[in-house]
């Protein structure tokens, strides 16, 4: 008899849900870039901050990103950024290189692109690298104020194949917010002129002269200027003098004016004593000073002199 065996292979499969490959994400928290308090006229600054760019999700290896910096809210002037205070404007530029020729921008602006960035990624998908931001304000007279620039938006592209970061293509894999800021302070700096009535033999009639001070002050700044009664022992502003050789008492009576009438002493700004209101151009500015030797006995020959101190505010 003949048997026969069935010999039944059973085949098992156990089918799991496929696990997301999880995709490539970018943060780079950039912050604000502030050039701190500077005075007009501004001299070329630089400010470097060093944000780490971090990627996660990735592929082990080099990986290509493009990165854009757009115009934020100051805009540009040409390929120059700008940053406001109100109405002015003061400009700026934020550059790819240490050697400040190469801007960063967003593509929108000619010859100002994007930039190519690469990164290194670990096994696990995820890396950082430093990359310094080269932000520098050029050397301009502007008036005072805090300018800033705000919504400075940084995009994280990965590259596309062979395309360059100038096609503004790539899929983005990350935004970060960057904004700009610098405090333009007031300055002001006065120098003055001698006032010499010459050699006199005599001081009648009354003798008239004039002589200049120099002011700079910061683009807009309000100012006043305002003069003492002088240095000889006894003077006030209503009635200065001139002593002889510089010691003792006054001798030798002198006015200083605003006008050329003369009619208006130039005093400290006290009851009676008129000053000197401006406002800054961020270049020297002349103002006159009327000085006056009324009609007076000539006394005994020699050097007279007084030092007047002359003080601006802003």
């Amino acid at each position: 008899m003949r048997c026969y065996w069935l010999l039944a292979l059973l085949l098992l499969t156990l089918l799991l849900p496929m696990r997301a490959q999880a995709a490539l994400a970018c943060t780079f928290p950039v912050g604000t870039m502030d050039f701190g308090t500077l005075t007009s006229p501004v001299p070329q600054t630089d400010n470097t901050p060093n944000p780490t760019l971090s990627c996660t999700g990735g592929t082990a290896g080099a990986q290509d990103l493009c990165i854009t910096i757009g115009p934020g809210s100051g805009g540009y002037s040409g390929t120059n950024r700008q940053m406001t205070s109100g109405i002015n404007t003061l400009l700026y530029n934020i550059f790819f290189d240490a050697a400040h020729s190469v801007p960063w921008g967003d593509n929108s602006v000619g010859g100002v692109n994007g930039q190519l960035i690469t990164i290194t990624l670990n096994g696990a998908g995820g890396g950082t690298l430093a990359v310094p931001l080269y932000g520098r304000i050029s050397a301009q007279t502007v008036a005072s104020g805090t300018y800033t620039s705000t919504g400075l938006t940084v995009t994280i592209k990965q590259k596309p194949g062979g395309s360059p970061c100038s096609s503004g293509s790539g899929t983005v894999l990350g935004t970060a917010a960057l904004g700009t800021k610098v405090i333009i302070g007031a300055s002001c700096s006065i120098t003055a002129s001698t006032i010499d009535f010459g050699n006199l033999t005599s001081l009648t009639p009354a003798n008239n002269l004039s002589g200049n001070l120099s002011a700079t002050c910061t683009n807009g700044a309000a100012y006043t200027i305002a003069m003492d009664a002088g240095s000889t022992p006894g003077n006030t502003i209503a009635a200065r003098k001139m002593n002889l050789n510089g010691a003792g008492a006054g001798v030798v009576s002198y006015q200083l004016y605003r006008d050329t009438g003369p009619a208006n002493v130039w005093g400290n700004g006290t009851v009676g004593n008129v000053t000197y209101s401006g406002s800054g151009n961020g270049s020297a500015q002349t103002i006159p000073v009327y000085a006056q030797l009324p009609s007076q006995t000539t006394p005994t020959p020699g050097l007279y002199k007084d030092t007047v101190t002359v003080t601006i505010t802003f």
